[in-house]
């Protein structure tokens, strides 16, 4: 079970923020907000206690046949302490820099060999000098927590490393037209242990708004990119793939309640080889599909809110080589505030993606087909619900209900590990989880 040493002095914290108003008379912005010249230092703290029944994502009625669970069903309780740090320049409008620095210490009550830590870095800043104004929001994560879907590790977590770089420079052009440009990175680097792909895609983008009212634009633009694959474990190595694509969409306030953005265009996806078998050799071939997205916020009621968005696109396999697939991603929520003083709320959303995986032709080194992967179609839905309590605008507690469900073709089996034992990655399974937290600090 969970370590008293780590109860009481969240506890202690608790009780000394709550009472130090009444007690000293003291500002809780003197406690929780740091400034230094121009800068503002916030530091945080959350802890959390999460109820799962399906820490592995696994499913008990997928066997071998010696009647052996491949990965089972088992449920935790999983405490978090997750001490955390904002360095902030500027108000978050016009010219600014914000530094978020977390820790996230994982204690697991019965599965306490994957008890550890994982960190997590994001920068985001605004610069603006006469008509130019660049934009950037970029991350640099060192995770290790347990996955399900198609990056689950089994019964141990998954660690991974993942980048993220979004940069827009723009030019006011006149007071209804600007044209901008693009830099989109991304990275995801697996342990070398893992049967799964690293991958790195940098994406250029170049576009053009014009806005006939100072609230919304129409835009267009046109966007090329390359996506490495690197294989880890035993994998085959992977082809290199050339995204390129247009897109028109517009942006800003539709409607004195909806804002948002929404963009329709077309998306190819190139791979260098893994097509059809021609004179005994994998060919180039490319995946090509209708590309949407959209992300919109609706004000329902002055305490009632709805976000949206929905993507529509390509990507690449991290099981296989040369395996592209089509997918469709939606996300919605919703937050009600109750009372007149805003100390509770509620909020719900739901999650659902598909993913359609295209056959796969694995190729020898003499050029002659080895195994074929047939089409494969993988559903994701997680609905959750949430209540907030939030008396002080330092102190948040939540309680959340979160569930799980993924549903694939049937069970994918890739290669075995040392010892011989096949392992098994694509496992449908649904997976329930409670968790209470509290946060302290603005």
């Amino acid at each position: 079970m969970f370590k008293p040493r780590f109860t009481k002095p969240v506890l202690a914290a608790l009780t000394v923020a709550a009472g130090a108003t009444v007690c000293r008379a003291v500002d809780p912005e003197d406690i929780f907000v740091f400034r230094w010249a121009n800068l503002l230092f916030k530091p945080q703290l959350r802890s959390s206690a999460t109820y799962t029944d399906n820490l592995f994502s696994g499913n008990n009625d997928v066997v071998s046949p010696e009647h052996r669970i491949y990965r089972p069903q088992v449920d935790d309780l999983i405490w978090q302490v997750s001490p955390r740090l904002r360095v902030q320049y500027g108000q978050t409008v016009g010219n600014f820099l914000v530094f978020d620095f977390s820790h996230d210490e994982f204690l697991y009550a019965d599965h306490n060999y994957a008890n550890g830590g994982q960190d997590q870095l994001n920068f985001r800043s605004q610069l603006q000098r006469g008509k130019f104004t660049l934009a950037s929001a970029d991350g640099i994560h060192f995770l290790n927590s347990y996955q399900g879907g198609v990056q689950s590790a089994g019964l141990k977590p998954l660690k991974r490393t993942e980048i993220v770089l979004d940069h827009r420079l723009s030019f006011d052009v006149s007071e209804k037209t600007d044209v901008y440009g693009l830099f989109d990175f991304d990275s995801y680097d697996f342990a070398k242990e893992l049967p799964l792909y690293d991958q790195n895609t940098w994406m250029l983008s170049l576009g053009s708004t014009f806005k006939p009212s100072p609230k919304f634009g129409f835009f267009a633009e046109g966007k090329y990119g390359q996506t490495t694959v690197t294989p880890n474990s035993n994998l085959p190595p992977g082809p290199r793939q050339d995204i390129y694509g247009g897109f028109v969409g517009i942006r800003g306030d539709f409607t004195p309640k909806l804002s948002g953005t929404a963009k329709l265009g077309y998306e190819v996806r190139e791979f260098a080889s893994g097509g059809p078998i021609e004179n005994g050799k994998s060919t180039a071939f490319a995946k090509s599909a209708p590309a949407v997205a959209a992300s919109l916020v609706y004000a329902f009621a002055p305490k009632t809110g709805v976000n949206l968005t929905y993507n529509h696109s390509t990507g690449a396999s991290f099981q296989l080589a040369a395996q592209g697939y089509e997918y469709d991603q939606l996300n919605m929520s919703v937050g009600q505030a109750l009372g007149s003083r805003g100390v509770w709320s509620v909020s719900a959303g739901a999650g659902a993606s598909v993913g359609r995986f295209d056959a796969v032709h694995a190729v020898n080194q003499s050029g002659m087909v080895t195994a074929i992967y047939p089409k494969r179609t993988d559903i994701f839905f997680s609905p959750s619900a949430r209540i907030h309590f939030k008396p002080r605008s330092w102190l948040t507690a939540t309680l959340s209900y979160e569930f799980d469900h993924f549903d694939s073709d049937g069970v994918q089996i890739q290669g075995s590990d040392p010892a011989g034992v096949r392992q098994v990655y694509l496992i449908d399974y649904n997976n329930h989880r409670f968790m209470l937290q509290v946060a302290i600090g603005y």
